[in-house]
Protein backbone atom coordinates (compact mmCIF):
# COMPACT_ATOMS: atom_id res chain seq x y z
CA UNK A 1 0.00 0.00 0.00
CA UNK A 2 2.99 2.54 0.16
CA UNK A 3 2.07 3.29 -3.80
CA UNK A 4 -1.28 4.38 -3.19
CA UNK A 5 -0.38 8.10 -3.72
CA UNK A 6 1.63 7.47 -6.61
CA UNK A 7 -0.02 9.36 -10.22
CA UNK A 8 -0.47 7.56 -13.39
CA UNK A 9 2.45 7.46 -15.85
CA UNK A 10 3.04 10.46 -17.87
CA UNK A 11 2.20 8.48 -21.03
CA UNK A 12 -0.97 7.00 -19.88
CA UNK A 13 -2.37 10.43 -18.61
CA UNK A 14 -1.17 11.90 -22.32
CA UNK A 15 -2.30 8.77 -24.28
CA UNK A 16 -5.91 9.01 -22.66
CA UNK A 17 -5.51 12.83 -23.34
CA UNK A 18 -5.25 12.53 -26.99
CA UNK A 19 -8.30 10.02 -26.96
CA UNK A 20 -10.47 12.78 -25.47
CA UNK A 21 -8.67 15.25 -28.09
CA UNK A 22 -9.85 12.96 -30.63
CA UNK A 23 -13.26 12.57 -29.44
CA UNK A 24 -13.44 16.07 -29.07
CA UNK A 25 -12.74 16.77 -33.28
CA UNK A 26 -14.87 14.32 -34.40
CA UNK A 27 -17.72 15.47 -31.94
CA UNK A 28 -17.14 19.06 -33.83
CA UNK A 29 -17.14 17.67 -37.15
CA UNK A 30 -19.80 15.71 -36.94
CA UNK A 31 -21.93 18.66 -35.93
CA UNK A 32 -20.27 21.18 -37.88
CA UNK A 33 -22.84 22.81 -40.63
CA UNK A 34 -26.11 21.01 -39.08
CA UNK A 35 -28.90 22.71 -37.18
CA UNK A 36 -28.52 22.53 -32.97
CA UNK A 37 -30.91 20.98 -31.31
CA UNK A 38 -30.89 22.06 -27.85
CA UNK A 39 -28.95 24.59 -27.66
CA UNK A 40 -25.21 23.39 -28.91
CA UNK A 41 -25.06 20.28 -27.12
CA UNK A 42 -23.05 18.57 -29.90
CA UNK A 43 -20.44 21.38 -29.18
CA UNK A 44 -20.78 21.88 -25.63
CA UNK A 45 -19.63 17.91 -25.68
CA UNK A 46 -16.61 18.23 -28.22
CA UNK A 47 -15.96 21.02 -25.00
CA UNK A 48 -16.32 18.68 -22.38
CA UNK A 49 -13.97 16.48 -24.30
CA UNK A 50 -11.57 18.94 -24.36
CA UNK A 51 -11.84 19.42 -20.37
CA UNK A 52 -11.06 15.94 -20.00
CA UNK A 53 -8.35 15.80 -22.15
CA UNK A 54 -7.12 19.24 -20.07
CA UNK A 55 -7.81 17.01 -17.06
CA UNK A 56 -5.21 14.10 -18.00
CA UNK A 57 -2.82 16.07 -19.64
CA UNK A 58 -2.22 18.77 -16.66
CA UNK A 59 -1.71 19.12 -13.04
CA UNK A 60 -2.38 21.68 -10.47
CA UNK A 61 -5.14 24.49 -10.55
CA UNK A 62 -5.63 24.32 -14.79
CA UNK A 63 -6.63 20.55 -13.74
CA UNK A 64 -9.13 21.52 -10.56
CA UNK A 65 -10.62 24.58 -12.75
CA UNK A 66 -11.22 21.69 -15.82
CA UNK A 67 -12.59 18.71 -13.58
CA UNK A 68 -15.03 21.78 -12.14
CA UNK A 69 -16.38 22.50 -15.22
CA UNK A 70 -17.03 18.70 -16.14
CA UNK A 71 -18.87 18.47 -12.57
CA UNK A 72 -21.04 21.99 -13.12
CA UNK A 73 -21.80 20.39 -16.57
CA UNK A 74 -22.84 17.27 -15.18
CA UNK A 75 -24.99 18.74 -12.43
CA UNK A 76 -26.54 21.15 -15.09
CA UNK A 77 -27.33 17.71 -17.08
CA UNK A 78 -28.90 16.60 -13.95
CA UNK A 79 -31.00 19.49 -13.18
CA UNK A 80 -32.18 19.76 -16.62
CA UNK A 81 -33.24 16.29 -16.53
CA UNK A 82 -35.14 15.79 -13.10
CA UNK A 83 -36.80 19.04 -14.71
CA UNK A 84 -37.86 17.90 -18.13
CA UNK A 85 -39.43 14.51 -16.05
CA UNK A 86 -40.76 16.45 -13.45
CA UNK A 87 -42.39 18.64 -16.44
CA UNK A 88 -43.83 15.50 -18.43
CA UNK A 89 -45.27 13.87 -15.21
CA UNK A 90 -44.26 10.15 -15.94
CA UNK A 91 -43.52 9.50 -11.98
CA UNK A 92 -42.01 5.65 -12.86
CA UNK A 93 -41.66 3.86 -16.31
CA UNK A 94 -40.69 0.17 -14.90
CA UNK A 95 -37.65 0.79 -16.79
CA UNK A 96 -34.48 1.95 -16.28
CA UNK A 97 -33.83 2.45 -20.05
CA UNK A 98 -36.95 4.92 -20.18
CA UNK A 99 -37.38 8.48 -18.59
CA UNK A 100 -39.07 8.60 -15.72
CA UNK A 101 -39.00 11.10 -12.39
CA UNK A 102 -37.47 7.85 -10.68
CA UNK A 103 -34.46 8.09 -12.61
CA UNK A 104 -33.62 11.35 -12.87
CA UNK A 105 -33.80 11.47 -9.21
CA UNK A 106 -31.29 8.58 -9.18
CA UNK A 107 -29.33 10.27 -11.66
CA UNK A 108 -28.96 13.27 -9.47
CA UNK A 109 -27.94 10.56 -6.26
CA UNK A 110 -25.10 8.99 -8.32
CA UNK A 111 -24.00 11.82 -10.28
CA UNK A 112 -25.34 14.96 -8.99
CA UNK A 113 -24.36 14.38 -5.28
CA UNK A 114 -20.60 13.58 -5.72
CA UNK A 115 -20.67 16.88 -8.38
CA UNK A 116 -21.99 18.86 -5.47
CA UNK A 117 -19.44 17.77 -3.44
CA UNK A 118 -16.48 18.55 -6.18
CA UNK A 119 -17.17 21.59 -6.49
CA UNK A 120 -18.03 22.75 -3.03
CA UNK A 121 -14.54 20.93 -2.12
CA UNK A 122 -12.60 23.08 -4.99
CA UNK A 123 -14.74 25.40 -5.73
CA UNK A 124 -13.52 25.92 -9.09
CA UNK A 125 -9.75 26.34 -8.05
CA UNK A 126 -10.06 29.14 -5.67
CA UNK A 127 -9.58 27.15 -2.76
CA UNK A 128 -6.74 25.61 -4.13
CA UNK A 129 -5.10 28.81 -5.22
CA UNK A 130 -5.60 30.05 -1.64
CA UNK A 131 -3.82 26.88 0.00
CA UNK A 132 -1.16 27.28 -2.36
CA UNK A 133 -0.59 31.45 -1.39
CA UNK A 134 -0.76 30.32 2.67
CA UNK A 135 1.82 27.50 1.98
CA UNK A 136 4.36 29.95 0.52
CA UNK A 137 4.11 32.40 3.53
Amino acid sequence: MENENRETHWFFRWLIALIFLLFSVITFFAFAGTEMPLFGVGYGIGILCICGAITFATRGLLRVVACSVISLSVLCMGLAYTYNQIMSGIAYSGSRAEPSIFNSIMFMLVYGVPSIGYLYKYRFGLRYAGQKTQQSN
